[in-house]
C-alpha cells in the first residue's frame, strides 16, 4: 500500500501477503521538495520491472485559486 501521512510531507509504503495483513512497518518512499502529498494513490497498472518501479499520484495546491490543485506523477525504484 502507499500512502501519505497527514501533515508529514512524506510518501509511505507498507506490504503483507495479504490484504488482512499482517503489514510491516511503514517506509519513506518519496519526500517532495517543497510540497506536504494529500490523497496519494498507487497507479498499480503502471507498475513495471516485476514490481521494483511503480507509479503514485498526490494532489497539491497549484496557483491561488480555491480549490486548485494538481496531482504529479512520481516514479518509485525500489533497489534489488
Amino acid at each position: 500500500i502507499v500512502y501519505s501521512s497527514p501533515l508529514d510531507g512524506t510518501v509511505y509504503g507498507r506490504t503483507a501477503p495479504a490484504l488482512t495483513g499482517p503489514w510491516s512497518e511503514p517506509a519513506a518512499l518519496y519526500d517532495p521538495p517543497a510540497d506536504t502529498p494529500y490523497d496519494t494513490n498507487h497507479h498499480a497498472e503502471f507498475d513495471a520491472d516485476g514490481g521494483r518501479t511503480i507509479y503514485a499520484t498526490y494532489s497539491r495546491p497549484y496557483g491561488d485559486r480555491w480549490f486548485a490543485t494538481e496531482f504529479p506523477l512520481i516514479e518509485i525504484r525500489f533497489a534489488e
